[in-house]
């Protein structure tokens, strides 16, 4: 993608930028307008310090700036910046990686950078940057990931004389690189003359100031190894030359070069536990055991070796290792002399023609084994996939004339009628004035709705959201002339970042009067106006296609932000907090804002929200499948998209109190007042189950263009939440079953490295045995010799264990050590 020129940026937009930055901790500095991208002034000791208030007052108070950066590092919290070089992406380079992204299990964090939650800008020259903050490691420097050898065409003058002395010079062009600490990066929307091309560096996605997502060091060393292996084109380094190399046609007569010949990779890893991930030509990817992101090593190419990465297996890192010597390694402690004798053994070297395994395993040997996991009834839902979701009946769709729309919208598309119910809803709650609201005898309550799609990846839950999009108009007080969305009044499909940030969603710049009059210039006798944070929006829609990014924040961190700001949404709770500092205050008075969200959730991700139901995060979302298997073959018409009712015929937005029917006020209060009493026994999971029926009627009375709820109304929430508790329901047997597998892989694991262990130490106490009885027999049969002299007579590979056998045979009576500790006699027994 090549970045337009957006005409509309202003000075004040760099500005607002600025102070967001600024306000979310990060070190911000203003960018010359030359078009050299470097830094306006002295800003070394911005990369230790971060600018005062004051200094960004003089940066950005008075004048029109047009660029501004960030400097990376520890300064602003661990910030990194990732980049796809414009030439990189002008090749295609998002369409390669992300086959390799998925192989390596890394594709999830590739989307959180870029979509819901991640911050992703294009560069004038199509480059796209990633930012982000490392969580558990210091950022390193700027770092190239990926490069290729440069074409003749991209030669400077100075490269060209270079390369008419010597030939086999090779330069290099950066593909994809990091800004690190001590670096800096421009980010948007800086324009006009900061890039000589006139060209800005425009947003990516839901992209915001001062909204960068999280990641770990793991994370980071898995998605560079993908992009180098994908993208880097530079030649590999050549093995280091064969210690003894011999000059033959065939393949040698040593046990390892006919093993060697015999036998392939998967053959030599993956019977110690490496998991084959990713091809790419004649290159294969590995990860080794214990791990599952990213990979550890790769092999193949012109000289069919094993080049590790990780420091953390078996093998040496960053060095070429031959077949024969990883099977030595894995197998005998990378005793070569060991490893030859077993393939000798076997025949390789003997007789060729005598059929062998490519890879012998040691002996099994028994070992008791531990109590077995408790028996799992999978009769059901098995724990590898999530299967037969419930679905909302038939007859839900045939009630109303509205949402028989909603289901052909769907079925048009061929996606779930659920989903996209789910998603409208939780659209209207957004696009509700936060001056509507309902009371049922509670009080008033919040329309804020928040639904979780469940399926698998791929099964639609990103399509669902669009098609709700597409169906439901935005209210004319949140639209422009031509009805779109205004961005400015109503932040739609946000991605989800910290608990601050879904504050920061609703705050903005404006122009407040300061008191004080102009008394010259231009602007004499006008009020003198300063640029202040307030709340500047009253509607978002929050929209995260992966719920891996809120599992992950939940996790870290973020948890103890993140969680409760959910949890306060959810009611229309005040958000933010008041900070000593004007500029990083972020206050969101409760029912001043209406806010909608809907994630999408693979069932083993969604675990990790089921897990905080304790302070009742996973009660404030409704359950629906993405699933269904009532998708009809024949497409219907697609249904002319609509407006929910939320304006009236002057266009102006609908507020007041949506009431219900009189049986259905005292029902509500019957039940709150048993709970109180401890008369009603309510399930933790069900906490809430009223006040979210109330939120789904209330939302089902306006799609029906009535502020009042009926008996009818009422009876549809009941079959959503009913749905809704049944996923749920699922999805917690779900996690109990996958535990059980989880549980039983575990101890197959544990056996297998007993086993393991076993064969190890009774091979080591066999040769302990063998070399203590040489020993016996050559001091019985020599008379007395020095210790260092028997030692020095041992085989090289025996060496190792001298010490633990002559102690062995001073037990069993065989020899006997002189005082000195240096002369060894023939003791009273003799080893048979």
């Amino acid at each position: 993608m090549t970045a337009t020129l957006e005409p509309t940026i202003t000075a004040a937009d760099v500005t607002a930028a600025a102070w967001a930055w600024h306000s979310a901790g990060y070190a911000v500095v203003p960018i010359k307008a030359n078009g050299e991208k470097r830094p306006d002034g002295k800003w070394k000791q911005y990369q230790y310090e971060q600018p005062t208030d004051r200094q960004m007052q003089e940066w950005f108070g008075g004048q029109r700036r047009t660029g501004l950066g960030l400097v990376c590092g520890a300064v602003s919290g661990g910030l990194e910046m990732f980049e796809l070089e414009g030439r990189c992406v002008a090749d295609g380079a998002r369409e390669k990686l992300v086959p390799a992204l998925k192989a390596a299990g890394v594709f999830d964090v590739w989307k959180r950078l870029i979509n819901g939650g991640g911050y992703a800008e294009w560069s004038p020259t199509g480059g796209l940057h990633l930012l982000y903050r490392l969580t558990d490691r210091e950022v390193p420097g700027n770092t190239p990931v990926a490069q290729r050898p440069a074409r003749e065409d991209e030669l400077t003058a100075d490269e060209l004389e270079i390369r008419r002395k010597n030939p086999s010079k090779v330069f290099r062009r950066v593909l994809a690189e990091t800004r690190g600490e001590g670096g800096f990066v421009v980010v948007a929307p800086s324009h006009g003359t900061t890039h000589g091309s006139g060209l800005p560096w425009s947003f990516a996605g839901s992209a915001q100031p001062g909204q960068v997502p999280t990641i770990t060091w793991d994370e980071r060393v898995a998605l560079f190894a993908v992009v180098h292996a994908v993208l880097d084109e530079m030649p590999a380094p050549e093995p280091p030359r064969p210690r003894t190399p011999r000059q033959r046609d065939d393949i040698g007569d040593r046990p390892g070069d006919l093993w060697a010949a015999q036998t392939d990779w998967p053959d030599v890893l993956g019977p110690h536990g490496w998991q084959h991930v990713y091809q790419r030509g004649d290159m294969d990817y590995w990860r080794r055991p214990g791990k599952n992101l990213g990979w550890s090593a790769r092999t193949g190419g012109r000289h069919d070796g094993l080049y590790v990465w990780t420091t953390s297996s078996e093998f040496p890192a960053e060095v070429h290792i031959s077949k024969f010597r990883a099977f030595a390694i894995l197998n005998h402690g990378g005793n070569d002399s060991d490893a030859a004798s077993e393939l000798r053994r076997l025949g390789f070297g003997n007789d060729r023609s005598r059929p062998v395994a490519a890879n012998p395993a040691p002996a099994p040997v028994a070992v008791a084994q531990p109590e077995p996991p408790p028996p799992v009834d999978d009769s059901d839902t098995k724990p590898t996939e999530l299967v037969r979701l419930p679905n909302l009946p038939q007859s839900f769709w045939e009630a109303r004339p509205q949402l028989g729309k909603i289901r052909d919208a769907a079925y048009h598309v061929g996606y779930s009628a659920d989903a996209v119910l789910g998603a409208v809803l939780a659209r209207g709650s957004a696009m509700a004035h936060h001056k509507l609201v309902f009371d049922f005898g509670r009080g008033a309550g919040s329309l804020n709705l928040f639904v979780n799609l469940l399926g698998p990846s791929g099964f639609g839950k990103t399509k669902a959201v669009e098609v709700a999009q597409e169906l439901i108009l935005p209210p004319s007080f949140l639209a422009h002339v031509n009805g779109e969305v205004d961005q400015e009044r109503f932040k739609d499909s946000v991605g989800l970042g910290t608990g601050e940030g879904m504050s920061e969603v609703f705050m903005g710049v404006i122009d407040r009067e300061t008191g004080e009059i102009h008394r010259s210039g231009p602007n004499k006798g006008d009020p003198k106006t300063e640029k202040v944070r307030a709340q500047v929006r009253h509607n978002a829609f929050f929209y995260i296609d992966e719920g891996e990014t809120l599992s992950k924040m939940m996790r870290e961190r973020q948890g103890a932000i993140i969680a409760p700001t959910i949890r306060t949404a959810w009611v229309g709770g005040t958000l933010g907090q008041t900070n000593a500092r004007e500029e990083t205050t972020r206050l969101i008075p409760k029912r001043s804002y209406s806010l909608g969200m809907v994630i999408g959730y693979q069932p083993d991700v969604a675990q990790d929200l089921l897990a905080d139901s304790g302070p009742g995060t996973p009660q404030r979302f409704l359950w629906l499948s993405a699933v269904d298997p009532h998708v009809t073959d024949e497409a219907p018409d697609l249904p002319a998209p609509f407006r929910l009712p939320l304006c009236d015929g002057n266009r102006q937005p609908v507020t007041g109190t949506i009431t219900c029917y009189p049986d259905l006020r005292a029902q509500l209060r019957r039940e709150h007042l048993a709970k109180v009493r401890g008369e009603a026994i309510v399930a933790e999971l069900d906490a809430h189950a009223s006040l979210m029926k109330c939120k789904v009627a209330a939302l089902l009375a306006i799609l029906d263009d009535r502020k009042h709820v009926t008996e009818d109304d009422w009876a549809l929430a009941g079959v959503v939440w009913e749905t809704s508790c049944a996923i749920r329901d699922r999805l917690i047997e779900f996690g109990k079953q996958k535990a059980a597998q989880d549980h039983e892989q575990r101890t197959a694991v544990y056996v297998d490295r007993e086993v393991r262990a076993h064969a190890a130490k009774r091979e080591a106490d066999s040769n302990v045995e063998r070399i203590a009885r040489w020993i016996g027999r050559r001091i019985h049969e020599g008379g007395s010799a020095t210790k260092g002299a028997t030692r020095k007579a041992a085989a090289g590979r025996d060496k190792p264990l001298f010490e633990p056998a002559l102690l062995h045979a001073v037990q069993q009576g065989w020899v006997v050590v002189a005082d000195d500790d240096r002369e060894l006699m023939p003791g009273d027994a003799r080893p048979v």
